[in-house]
């Protein structure tokens, strides 16, 4: 009993290829990405209340920063610095900096004011105040901002995220907290970023992991299926 399992062991791991030879290996998930369009009318949902200043701040930076759920909540006000062409943000501890090194992100401001991410913080801001501590914190049962209340967890997010989404007509149930991160990814690779360009944004460090959240967007460009189905059928080849 208690004893450990050493999955590099050769017949150990012999046995496990051999399970999945045959049983196949189940695809990695990856919540549904949030996309431009989606985003724009999820904070347009938003209500007028600083509840809902809060809630667009937290949707805006989570998704231009590619931010996980985890580090949106564990922001402080002071990792903030505003930039003349956006913000630098200054992440804490994540999955994938496992000691602590913290990880700097550039976001950058919107001509769109209605996804402005840098102006979304701003009027965050000035709900907030300008009391030391977390970046984001809870809000009463009657959707009144109290720095008493404590900062907000990472539940919450993905309730933030989920409500928006269908307030803006869009399947609640696909998306979740890292939608926001995904989202931001498959933009960029629609846009025909380079996968290193969209890494240092994500802070990925495995290129495979990284690939996981925009293959849709890569599997529609340069299809050879294009190639054929859309080439004129009628045409007399020469």
């Amino acid at each position: 009993m208690g004893a450990s399992l050493n999955r590099k062991h050769y017949f150990i791991r012999s046995v496990l290829e051999g399970i999945t030879r045959t049983k196949g290996r189940r695809p990695t998930r990856v919540a549904a990405p949030i996309l431009p369009d989606i985003l724009l009318r999820m904070v347009d949902s938003l209500p007028a209340t600083a509840k809902g200043v809060r809630d667009r701040a937290v949707i805006l930076l989570g998704f231009g920063g590619a931010l996980r759920r985890s580090e949106i909540v564990a922001l402080d006000l002071a990792d903030l610095e505003f930039r003349d062409n956006g913000v630098q943000v200054l992440n804490g501890r994540s999955k994938t900096d496992q000691h602590g090194e913290r990880q700097e992100v550039a976001i950058y401001g919107s001509p769109n004011p209605a996804i402005d991410a840098v102006a979304a913080l701003q009027a965050w801001l000035t709900v907030r105040g300008d009391a030391p501590g977390r970046l984001y914190v809870q809000a009463d049962g009657g959707g009144n901002i109290r720095l008493d209340r404590g900062e907000l967890a990472g539940q919450p997010v993905v309730r933030i995220v989920k409500l928006a989404a269908a307030r803006a007509g869009y399947d609640s149930e696909k998306s979740a907290g890292h939608s926001l991160r995904a989202g931001l990814a498959t933009s960029a690779a629609n846009r025909d970023a380079q996968l290193h360009d969209i890494m240092r944004q994500t802070r990925h460090k495995n290129a495979c992991v990284a690939r996981r959240y925009i293959r849709d967007a890569e599997m529609w460009k340069r299809n050879v299926s294009q190639l054929v189905f859309l080439d004129d059928p009628e045409k007399t080849p020469e």
